[in-house]
């Protein structure tokens, strides 16, 4: 799927703060297996130190769409180098304003 909010997703896996800065809502929420419940400003800040993912291939694709809202679920293997591959069902929510898409929830669970 190559949709804006499909672009953006992956967007957010490789590319780091500055994203998740311009493109998360500022009261989304995100909840990570290691790291259970954060919001905006602890994710921001997670991400300050933490090494980028390489590569992410997304399958099992799924969107719903209603008006100014969609959500995306997956499957997710992600890659650092050194590291085993990370593998979760992912799900993120994002709601069209008029600057753009904003992500305003998403989750893992590892599979």
């Amino acid at each position: 799927m190559d949709t804006p909010e499909w672009q953006l997703e992956k967007r957010f896996w490789l590319e780091g703060a500055p994203v998740y800065e311009t493109h998360l809502h500022e009261n989304a929420l995100m909840i990570f297996p290691e790291a259970g419940i954060l919001d905006r400003a602890a994710v921001i800040e997670s991400l300050q130190a933490a090494p980028r993912w390489e590569s992410v291939e997304m399958s099992e694709q799924r969107t719903i769409r209603g008006g100014a809202f969609t959500v995306l679920a997956y499957a997710s293997e992600a890659r650092r180098r050194g590291d085993p591959p990370y593998r979760a069902f992912c799900c993120s929510s994002y709601i069209r304003t008029d600057g753009g898409w904003l992500m305003t929830s998403h989750q893992e669970t590892l599979r």
